[in-house]
Parts: C-alpha cells; sequence; structure tokens
C-alpha cells in the first residue's frame, strides 16, 4: 500500500495529503466553469481523464446508468483513482458529473470504496451490474473519507461517485477514491424472499440482488420464520400460510408476504338461494349456511341465471323459472 493510500485509510493529517495530491490549488471558480485548471495526479495513481465538464456538458465518458446510453469506465481493484467532479447546467437543467467505475471480480471479495475531497461533500455506493444499489449509500463532508464496504460476488459491480451537492460546485473538483478487493469466503445469513420462502445468503448484497430482505449475518433459515401470507382460497375463504408454494398447493391464491387474512379480502361468489334468489360476495361456507349453492370464487349473481320453480297461480296455470318473491308477487 503506498504512503497515499496509507494516509487516505487512517483519515489522518488530511490537509497535507491534500495539499500533496493537488498542490496550492483552490475551487474558486463559480459554479459550471472549469474550476481551477487541470489536476495533476500522483505517482501510482489512475488518472480519470474524463473531459472538464462545463455548462452544455452531456457526459458520454463514465456517466453510468445516467447516460444515455449507459457508459463505464474500467477500474482494476486495489488502485487510487484521481478524478474531477462538478455541477452543470445543460437545456436548463443542473447536473452533477457522475462517475461511475466498473470492476470485475473473479472471487468472492470484501469491496472497500472510499471518496472525498477536501472542498466538497461526494457521494458513494456500490451497485450490481443492473444499477441496483447494494448496501449503504455514504455520504462524507468535505476534508473526510466516506468508506462503504460490501462483500460481492464473483461478477461485475458498479461504484458510483459524485458530489454530494446538486449545484454549485464547481467543474474539475478534485477527488481521489480507492478500490480496495480482499478475496473473503462468504458468511450467510437468512434471507426471506416474497413468497415467504427462506435462503442461507452469502451477502447482503446477494440477498437484495435476488429481491430477499436481509435479516444479518450469521443469521439462520433454520432458526428464522420469514413472514408469511394471505392465500385467497376457491371457496371464496382466507388462510394465513407459510409460503406461496403452501398457498398453491391448497389450489389457492397467494397475496405476497407479511399481507394477513384480517386485512385482505379475497373474492367472493354468486350464492343461489332455495327460494330462486341470488346472494354476491358469500363464501362457500356462507353459502352454504344460507341453503343456496355456490357458484365459484368471481362470479356475481348479474351473471348468474339462479335456477327458478314452478309457481302456482290463483287461475289454477303454473309459471317456470320464477324466484320464491316473484311468484308471491303473482299471488301464487
Amino acid at each position: 500500500m503506498d504512503v497515499h493510500r496509507a494516509l487516505l485509510r487512517s483519515g489522518l493529517v488530511a490537509l497535507v495529503l491534500f495539499a500533496c495530491l493537488f498542490g496550492s490549488r483552490t475551487a474558486t471558480a463559480a459554479p459550471g466553469t472549469n474550476g481551477p485548471g487541470p489536476v495533476v495526479c500522483q505517482a501510482g495513481q489512475i488518472p480519470e481523464g474524463e473531459p472538464v465538464c462545463h455548462d452544455g456538458y452531456v457526459d458520454d465518458y463514465n456517466g453510468g446508468y445516467n447516460s444515455e446510453p449507459p457508459v463505464f469506465q474500467d477500474m482494476p481493484c486495489n488502485e487510487v483513482i484521481c478524478g474531477t467532479m462538478g455541477t452543470y447546467v445543460t437545456d436548463g437543467v443542473t447536473l452533477r458529473d457522475t462517475d461511475w467505475y466498473r470492476i470485475e471480480l473473479t472471487e468472492w471479495s470484501l469491496v472497500t470504496w472510499t471518496g472525498w475531497s477536501l472542498s466538497h461533500s461526494v457521494a458513494i455506493t456500490t451497485l450490481d451490474a443492473a444499477g441496483n444499489v447494494v448496501g449503504a449509500f455514504g455520504t462524507s463532508v468535505p476534508g473526510v473519507p466516506v468508506v462503504v464496504s460490501n462483500l460481492l460476488a464473483p461478477g461485475t459491480w458498479l461504484l458510483f461517485i459524485s458530489s454530494a451537492e446538486f449545484a454549485g460546485v464547481p467543474c474539475e473538483t478534485p477527488y481521489i477514491a480507492t478500490i480496495d478487493c480482499v478475496a473473503q469466503e462468504p458468511v450467510t445469513g437468512a434471507c426471506c424472499h416474497d413468497d415467504g420462502t427462506c435462503v442461507d445468503a452469502p451477502s447482503h448484497a446477494a440477498c437484495v440482488a435476488a429481491g430477499g430482505t436481509w435479516n444479518g449475518l450469521d443469521t439462520e433459515c433454520a432458526t428464522m420464520t420469514c413472514p408469511g401470507g394471505a392465500c385467497c382460497l376457491d371457496d371464496g375463504s382466507c388462510a394465513d400460510v407459510a409460503t406461496a408454494a403452501a398457498c398453491t398447493g391448497l389450489g389457492g391464491t397467494w397475496n405476497g408476504a407479511e399481507t394477513e387474512c384480517a386485512t385482505v379480502t379475497c373474492p367472493g361468489g354468486a350464492c343461489c338461494l332455495d327460494d330462486g334468489s341470488c346472494a354476491d360476495e358469500a363464501t362457500a361456507v356462507a353459502c352454504a349456511g344460507l341453503g343456496g349453492t355456490w357458484s365459484g370464487a368471481g362470479t356475481e349473481c348479474a351473471t348468474v341465471a339462479c335456477p327458478g320453480g314452478a309457481c302456482c297461480l290463483d287461475d289454477g296455470s303454473c309459471s317456470d323459472e320464477a324466484t320464491a318473491a316473484a311468484c308471491a308477487a303473482l299471488g301464487g
């Protein structure tokens, strides 16, 4: 580890380090201008190399998912980056110069992403290849490094850095960022998924990437109860079950993890009663209690033809398919 990174890691003598890295320059330019002049990187540092932002600037260098099409800057692990940031106005909108670095991991690694600037706050985070944030989103104060660490699986990962401020940051404001990757075996934790199942995931990042809810390192599915959900059954009733699979096994419809029958309205159905009338929104059990015939979940009386009956009238004639109420109205 060179002296610049050692100083950065400790967070000590920040002013001395900044002076060594950037000389006596100070950020005195107005927002949206080119700033104090070219940044001179020290030996062993990798220059970002992006053109200086300015009003009207279009970032097609390393703007990541903020560019169209997305563009990333490939960077090896265990390096120090000497870069610039700032804000500018394009098409009447104030934008940040956001820098997105792409790394490739060949093994599980603890990736520590550090950034700082003497004159302005920086914002950093780690994302998966699709642009989903994993772990923490860190923001520094001027002159103090901000650090985020994540245990990441082999594959492609993105490291984001920009000014934390959305306006008023001179272009070519210098920053230093470091990428440290240390091989590390994953420590698992229980990851609860939306279908109510639990998987022992190797990291918070892996759990989030899979759409799960992380329960912390050293937790285990064997001792973890993930939230179940409400299952609407074909008879219109509801059962609180543990998983989507359990609901499917019952022939029901899963309403998602952390739902409850107490707050879920399952679809009822049309209930044809003995008097030929029909009642909506009934469960099979409720319909049976009324002595009726259940027409199935999701059915409605408006579209169900309940069987009527014969109605004998006072003149000795008979009318078919009448309800009890209709027959009575006819005096039958």
